[in-house]
């Protein structure tokens, strides 16, 4: 069964793509290199909403962020929705506070100060307009 809702989410994302544009400028990497993950694609850290903040870029197409749920970091994403989604968008996966790559402080965790770290990450990037996927939290830290 999750199976499924995974093709589905993943089907309906690709179908909603044709209504975004498929020309869209690369976005270019920011911040130090910390890394690279299993796939060998290069992990970054960049200095946003007053923490660190771990992402990678993925991918060609109009930029796609994806807001990983609760618990979770960037590398959860399931291979298979990955791949179908950088074929078409260049995911900018993150990290989310306190997660992974990405460091915190001693702010109180909020959706809105999840949804600043979105925000300070494209700031970051120079991404103006993008399209979100948010996973569990990462949907309500997307509807912030």
């Amino acid at each position: 069964m999750r199976k499924v809702a995974i093709i589905w989410m993943a089907s309906l994302l690709l179908i909603v793509s044709g209504l975004w544009g498929a020309v869209a400028e690369p976005i270019a990497p920011v911040g130090k290199p910390i890394g690279s993950d299993a796939q060998g694609n290069a992990i970054y850290q960049v200095d946003a909403n007053g923490i660190s903040i771990g992402y990678k870029l993925i991918g060609a197409g109009a930029p796609l962020v994806m807001i990983m749920g609760l618990g979770g970091v960037m590398e959860n994403w399931q291979p298979q929705i990955v791949d179908a989604l950088a074929k078409h968008y260049q995911l900018i996966m993150m990290d989310n506070r306190g997660m992974g790559h990405s460091t915190a402080n001693a702010t109180v965790f909020s959706y809105p100060v999840f949804a600043g770290d979105v925000i300070g990450l494209l700031d970051a990037l120079g991404v103006k307009q993008t399209n979100v996927l948010g996973y569990s939290m990462g949907c309500t830290i997307t509807q912030e």
